[in-house]
């Protein structure tokens, strides 16, 4: 699962690099340890005016709240999604096929579980940092819903990532990873009129390498908690 991502750029980097052209009012700041339930940036595609297709950024909470959903604290279940199942989860079924996004990040975090153990005698974790091996931002395939309780309420947007099996060069460290979305297919996955096969993507290009166990605290910010560190595996 992917349950840490880096957000360091500017909302006008990120609307820049994926040729958004309609943006929220609001601005999220940099987050270096961005956990479920924080606001993040997602982009969809949309009716102009004219009735052309357009790019726009929005602002959604991680953890995806179906439509029929009662309390929104399912959303915090919710935050990943396997790619092998999506189509058939009744949680994100309707999103698949209706409501695809992208999700841009910086990087994202995922711990190895060594064989060492603790004092505590639990499995010694240590965290690495994947990254885009040019720095470039990496869009997440995702999916999207609105939710309100009642028909007066304001409306929330939600989000969740999907998962797939971990590329070769990264299953050591975890035997999951995000989808991954290069340019080229940015509008396939955004154009819901018609289905996708996520296993149509290219292997993901990410790299990996050990970060300080301070990611560990989801109260560590800073862009120092992506920085390298010596590790050797077990």
């Amino acid at each position: 699962m992917c349950g840490r991502i880096i957000l360091s750029q500017s909302q006008s980097e990120i609307s820049g690099f994926l040729k958004a052209t309609l943006f929220p009012e609001r601005l999220l700041e940099t987050d270096y340890n961005l956990t479920p339930s924080k606001d993040l940036y997602i982009v969809v595609d949309k009716r102009g005016e004219d009735g052309s297709v357009v790019r726009a950024l929005e602002i959604a909470r991680w953890g995806l709240v179906p439509s029929w959903a009662k309390d929104p604290s399912i959303g915090n279940k919710l935050t990943n999604a396997r790619s092998e199942t999506v189509h058939e989860k009744p949680s994100f079924r309707e999103a698949f096929a209706r409501r695809r996004c992208l999700v841009p990040v910086n990087g994202y975090y995922e711990w190895y579980v060594s064989s060492q153990l603790t004092a505590a005698g639990k499995p010694k974790k240590q965290p690495f940092c994947m990254e885009h091996p040019d720095g470039d931002i990496l869009t997440i395939a995702g999916l999207y819903e609105w939710w309100r309780a009642e028909r007066t309420d304001p409306w929330l947007l939600t989000c969740t990532l999907l998962t797939r099996a971990a590329a070769p060069n990264l299953e050591q460290i975890h035997d999951r990873m995000p989808v991954i979305v290069p340019p080229d297919r940015w509008d396939w996955w955004l154009d819901n009129s018609q289905q996708v096969d996520v296993h149509e993507l290219p292997p993901a290009v990410v790299q990996a390498h050990p970060v300080s166990p301070a990611v560990n605290s989801s109260k560590s910010e800073g862009p120092s908690l992506r920085e390298p560190i010596n590790f050797d595996f077990d």
